[in-house]
């Protein structure tokens, strides 16, 4: 049996054809001879504007290999200095002129053909202009699943996370399959890039496929390169899971040697990832990153800073940071400067770093006293994020009514920007239309799902909206979803209530305000 061609060869029978001397396969053989020469000029092509000369005149003869050759090269080409000056007609012309060969010869596309042409796809951020090329290519996936290595795999659904395009339920149950099937055969950077793809879409991997993934990772970690170590944390935190132990020593041993090769977006991936894991790089990774980090600040981009200052706001409450790194990047930051150069999400987590800074002696940088307007534009964004309380925030909001309480549903803290879930006083304290409130009063948060990891252990992000909260003197009490779940009717559910009340005193708040709804 013969696997699937590789782009830029035919295989032995589709060179000679199987028929001896007949004549349809002498032209089978005249017809693949030719193929060969055409992949020759398409792979020697020198530039964009030649290969797209070479496109318009010979497509007629095309085979499926030369049209997945040749869309590789033309794509990885087209955005290069050579393409300058070309006609704006003539480089999309012969990108329309491929997807319609493509087309025509799709029922031929075999495993390889189509990982690298969704690869290749995926990568230039090519969006074709016949929608059809995409369905029918998914379409063909499905068909032929069953025969894709964990190279094809990878590379499918990394194409699929990267063009923000949602499989279709055939295609995925076929790629999961084939995926736990081939899982011993993956190597650093198929696992990597099948992960990154599983998070990246909102997934996660059928528990077989994790398995065999997380038996490759520990195998493999020697070889994982600085991008793919970023890549694997990132997804699992971005996932809300925590790698198995064996995965986690293999990761933060390669983490810490490979560190000096690590990218500015590799260093501000893996310091996200363990800060939202909540927990701390070991202290031959976090001086790997540190050093790697100050080494390149000045190529750091607004979304690093943001994102690497952040984790530092919550890996500083388990670890001492390097006062040399946080003002390197303060520096950064400083030079940057405006708050045009950031998103609103990064913004927001700036803040966050800002509030940390004013309450953490160990984080005060004296080159961000200045920064008044950013600081206020990062509260502004804080501040101003919409809130929605889910159903059993609200069921408990009205428990803590029904006990005789007085509750201020999503109050604002004025200095912090917080979004307080519940702000629970003991009687009525001119709650009636007014804005303020003074008083003793408990912080309640109802903390769902998303607050946790897997293992129920409390996000990055959780723990430090707690921390904040409690330096500012709230008197929070954490309401988890499985133990309000657990409560069965009122009677519990109001027991357990003031239970969680009465193991934490309230606090003396004062100008709580209200948000609007």
């Amino acid at each position: 049996m013969h696997g699937p061609t590789r782009p830029g060869t035919c295989s032995h029978d589709s060179i000679r054809g199987r028929g001896g001397k007949s004549g349809p396969s002498r032209t089978r053989s005249k017809e693949s001879f030719r193929n060969i020469e055409i992949n020759k000029r398409i792979t020697g092509s020198r530039d964009a504007r030649e290969l797209c000369a070479l496109v318009e005149t010979s497509v007629a003869e095309f085979n499926h290999v030369n049209v997945c050759t040749a869309f590789r090269k033309l794509l990885q080409t087209r955005c290069e200095t050579r393409c300058e000056g070309m006609s704006g007609v003539v480089l999309p012309q012969a990108l329309r002129s491929l997807e319609q060969s493509a087309l025509r010869h799709l029922e031929h596309f075999e495993a390889l053909h189509l990982s690298s042409t969704l690869h290749a796809l995926a990568k230039a951020h090519y969006n074709p202009s016949d929608p059809l090329l995409l369905e029918t290519l998914e379409g063909r996936v499905e068909a032929v699943a069953g025969t894709f290595n964990a190279q094809n795999v990878a590379n499918t659904l990394w194409a699929y996370a990267k063009m923000g395009r949602e499989p279709s339920s055939g295609v995925m149950k076929g790629l999961e399959g084939r995926a736990e099937e081939v899982a011993t055969t993956f190597h650093s950077q198929n696992v990597a890039n099948t992960l990154w793809a599983y998070a990246t879409m909102g997934r996660e991997p059928s528990s077989g496929l994790m398995r065999g993934l997380e038996q490759q990772a520990e195998a493999e970690a020697g070889t994982f390169s600085a991008q793919a170590v970023a890549n694997t944390l990132w997804a699992y935190a971005t996932m809300g899971r925590e790698p198995s132990a064996g995965v986690m020593r293999g990761l933060e041993g390669r983490a810490g040697a490979v560190a000096g090769t690590c990218s500015a977006q590799a260093v501000a991936n893996t310091l996200w990832a363990y800060a939202t894991m909540g927990r701390a790089p070991g202290a031959y990774v976090m001086r790997g990153l540190e050093g790697r980090a100050e080494a390149m600040a000045g190529s750091f981009t607004a979304q690093h800073v943001a994102t690497t200052l952040w984790a530092i706001c919550v890996l500083s409450t388990m670890i001492a940071i390097s006062h040399s790194f946080l003002h390197v990047l303060g520096g950064r930051l400083v030079s940057l400067g405006k708050a045009r150069c950031f998103n609103d999400a990064e913004l927001r987590q700036l803040h966050q770093f800002f509030l940390s800074c004013s309450m953490e002696e160990n984080l005060c940088v004296d080159a961000l006293n200045g920064m008044h307007d950013l600081k206020e534009a990062c509260l502004s964004a804080f501040a101003g994020t919409a809130t929605a309380p889910s159903a059993t925030q609200q069921e408990v909001s009205k428990m803590l009514g029904c006990m005789g309480l007085s509750v201020e549903d999503e109050a604002r803290c004025p200095r912090s920007g917080y979004s307080i879930d519940m702000l629970v006083h003991r009687s009525a304290l001119a709650m009636g239309g007014e804005k303020s409130s003074r008083g003793e009063a408990w912080a309640v948060e109802f903390d769902g799902p998303l607050h946790f990891l897997a293992s129920r252990a409390p996000t990055g992000a959780t723990l430090l909206k707690r921390r904040h909260l409690q330096l500012l003197g709230h008197a929070l009490v954490s309401v988890p979803y499985w133990e309000w779940d657990a409560c069965k009717g009122a009677g519990e559910r109001e027991q357990y209530l003031w239970l969680k009340l009465g193991e934490c005193g309230p606090a003396r708040v004062v100008n709580i305000v209200t948000c609007d709804r």
